[in-house]
């Protein structure tokens, strides 16, 4: 089922929206434990969540050199996590997924550098996506957002099949009440975004 999400005092702090605390708890512990992947990843997704929702946080969120300070430190954890874990799962999905969708608010340039992810920033999320489902493509999660960009293919029975079975998974795989964990309960939860 991969990696458990849970960070119990990290998901308490979000809860309560103290999301600074969190993060500087998430970088005291990075700075620790360099190569722990979930604290790549729930950092990673903490600094993506606090600049693509800096509007709708507000005064919940971080100000401005906060926000550009986020920015700096999820292209940091791009290129550590693309050095020290080129053909992990969850590293692979998670940020390819986040990259793919906002690569304008990132400097990807030391991800493109290393040659594993074209030349288009705009694509390296997409590549990572796929690197990731070609290295596992029994991964039914991975599988769902690596068939999401095939516009024919989720109309089909197949990809509404596949809904359904993630939705059952999501869950077990995202424990806990962190943004991260709440935020893709909902996303990959297709079986209402996706019917007719």
């Amino acid at each position: 089922m991969g990696m458990d999400y849970r960070w119990e005092a990290i998901d308490a702090l979000e809860v309560e929206e103290k999301y600074a605390e969190a993060l500087t708890l998430m970088v005291i512990e990075w700075e620790k434990h360099p190569e722990d992947l979930k604290v790549v990843i729930r950092l990673g997704f903490l600094c993506w969540y606090l600049i693509v929702e800096a509007g709708v946080l507000g005064g919940d969120g971080l100000d401005a050199h906060g926000i550009i300070e986020c920015e700096k430190l999820f292209s940091e954890l791009v290129h550590f996590g693309q050095a020290t874990f080129p053909d992990d799962r969850e590293f692979l999905w998670t940020f390819g997924y986040m990259i793919s969708l906002f690569p304008e608010f990132f400097d990807l340039s030391a991800l493109i550098a290393s040659g594993n992810y074209g030349e288009d920033p705009y694509e390296a999320g997409n590549k990572m996506i796929e690197k990731a489902h070609i290295l596992h493509p029994e991964d039914e999660i991975i599988q769902l957002i690596y068939l999401y960009n095939s516009p024919g293919l989720m109309k089909s029975q197949e990809y509404k099949e596949l809904c359904e079975e993630v939705a059952v998974q999501l869950p077990f795989k995202f424990q806990g009440k962190g943004e991260m964990q709440q935020y893709f309960k909902v996303v990959l939860n297709r079986t209402n975004f996706d019917s007719d």
